[in-house]
């Protein structure tokens, strides 16, 4: 069982050290790498993280840390693979034939989705190419979501954009995603909408349980917050490893 996390930028006067923001040593963490415990994400341009960190992890594992092109190749074939339409160029003939279609079609939301989609065709290899695993938020379920809020009279891009960019990740990475929550501020909602087009809706279930995840870790997992991470670490391989997976099922 791995977590994956996104390296935090350093280009900023203010910014913190991994370590630092994480309190945890840098022993402890080259360890938990050679474990193959974390990984990480770096899907930004390099010159913007700590050069330092990302030699000290891939000095213990060449392949911990995902970069921007393959980040943005795999999550692609995520959603190809959930979709059938999204984060394909397609070829001229099949785009003119899908976008007819649709356009014909007398179900409104084909002819949003058509309008969406000629939107994103023309520019979707040239913003891949220019920034990466960056752009496939712009391009994809999120864009669809915006064009039917719009349709409604409402402007949901921003949000719906920068939500599909953790989630979509998270397909490509095959890891279990928890939307982000704090005081003022929720992605749940918007992870809610673009859930429903990327693994459908089941009319039974109305919350998004991954919201739930300060009670899962408060009241299931009790653990002593002065305990050494790789002491907590050798404790759940040897007993409750595959406990985890199962419960956290319970709240996918």
């Amino acid at each position: 069982d791995t977590v994956i996390i996104a390296i935090p930028l350093a280009d900023s006067p203010n910014s913190q050290s991994f370590y630092d923001i994480f309190k945890i040593s840098k022993i402890e963490l080259l360890e938990l790498v050679r474990r193959g415990r974390i990984k990480f994400v770096a899907f930004q341009n390099l010159q913007r993280y700590d050069s330092n960190f990302l030699a000290d992890v891939l000095s213990v594992d060449p392949e911990c840390v995902l970069f921007s092109r393959r980040l943005a190749a795999a999550t692609l074939l995520a959603i190809r693979e959930k979709t059938g339409l999204f984060g394909f160029a397609f070829d001229s003939s099949t785009q003119y034939n899908l976008l007819k279609e649709c356009y014909n079609s007398k179900v409104d939301a084909l002819k949003i989705l058509a309008e969406s989609l000629s939107e994103n065709i023309a520019f979707f290899e040239y913003g891949i190419n220019q920034r990466g695993a960056l752009g496939i938020s712009q391009f994809c379920g999120a864009s669809f979501a915006a064009q039917i809020y719009k349709s409604r009279g409402r402007d949901y891009g921003i949000e719906l954009m920068t939500s599909a960019m953790s989630l979509e990740f998270s397909l490509g990475l095959g890891a279990h995603h928890f939307p982000f929550e704090h005081t003022g501020y929720s992605e749940v909602n918007a992870c809610k909408i673009l859930n429903g087009i990327y693994n459908g809706v089941q009319q039974s279930q109305n919350e998004l349980r991954e919201m739930e995840i300060q009670t899962l870790l408060s009241n299931i997992f009790t653990i002593n917050n002065d305990m050494n991470v790789l002491e907590l670490d050798d404790i759940l391989s040897k007993y409750s490893r595959r406990m985890i997976p199962q419960i956290l099922q319970e709240y996918a």
